[in-house]
C-alpha cells in the first residue's frame, strides 16, 4: 500500500437570494452576488478556468392554493473552486464569504493522477510477494521455478471525500477566522498473487 496526501483541493459555495420583488430582481440581485464572488477568487490567484459556476436557478413563491401568481422569487447559485493550494482552502472559503457566498456546501481533496502511485504500489506488492514466496519456499524445502502467473487486484479509486458538509452563512454575523482544513491522506492498496512453477 501506498499513502498520499491528494494534491488537489474542491470547495463549493454558493448564494441564495430570498424574497426578491421580480424574477429579473432575483437575478440581478444573484448576477451580483455571483460576479462578486468570482472576482473576488481571481485576485487572490484562483485562475478562470479554475472556477465554475453551475446550478443556477430563478423560482417564483407563491401563497395563494391556486399558483395564479408568485409573491416573491428565490435564486440560487453554486461556486465550485479549485485549487492545487492546500494551504489556500481556508483563506479562499472565507475570500468567497466575504464576497457575499451565504452557503458552504463542503470542501473536498482528491489525488489528481492516480497512476503513478498505483505503479508504485503494484510496485511494492510485488516485492513482498516474492519475499513471502522465499521465505515459504525456504522453510518447506521447496525449490522456486518461474513465475507462470500473476493476479493483481486493486483497491477502487476513492471519490473525492468531503471535510465538513453543508452551512449557512448569515450576513449579519461577523466573519470568523480563517479555518484550518488539512487534507489528511489516502491510502492505495494493491495485492498481488504470483503462481511459481515447483521444481
Amino acid at each position: 500500500k501506498v499513502d498520499v496526501v491528494p494534491d488537489t483541493s474542491e470547495i463549493n459555495v454558493g448564494v441564495i437570494v430570498e424574497k426578491a420583488s421580480s424574477s429579473n430582481e432575483a437575478k440581478r440581485l444573484l448576477d451580483e452576488k455571483n460576479n462578486a464572488i468570482v472576482e473576488a477568487l481571481k485576485k487572490a490567484g484562483v485562475k478562470k478556468e479554475d472556477i465554475r459556476t453551475d446550478q443556477y436557478s430563478l423560482s417564483p413563491n407563491y401563497q395563494d392554493p391556486t399558483r395564479s401568481s408568485a409573491q416573491t422569487y428565490t435564486g440560487s447559485v453554486s461556486i465550485h473552486i479549485e485549487t492545487k493550494e492546500k494551504n489556500k482552502v481556508g483563506q479562499l472559503t472565507t475570500i468567497a464569504q466575504q464576497a457575499g457566498a451565504n452557503q458552504i456546501y463542503g470542501v473536498n481533496f482528491k489525488i489528481g493522477d492516480m497512476s503513478s502511485y498505483k505503479a508504485e504500489a503494484r510496485k511494492l506488492a510485488i516485492q513482498d510477494a516474492k519475499e513471502q514466496a522465499k521465505k515459504l519456499a525456504k522453510e518447506t524445502g521447496i525449490k522456486l521455478g518461474k513465475i507462470i502467473n500473476v493476479s493483481e487486484y486493486s483497491s477502487p479509486e476513492q471519490p473525492p471525500y468531503q471535510t465538513f458538509a453543508k452551512a449557512e452563512v448569515s450576513s449579519d454575523l461577523q466573519i470568523q477566522p480563517i479555518p484550518s482544513i488539512e487534507p489528511g491522506k489516502d491510502t492505495i492498496t494493491t495485492s498481488v498473487t504470483l503462481v511459481y512453477e515447483v521444481r
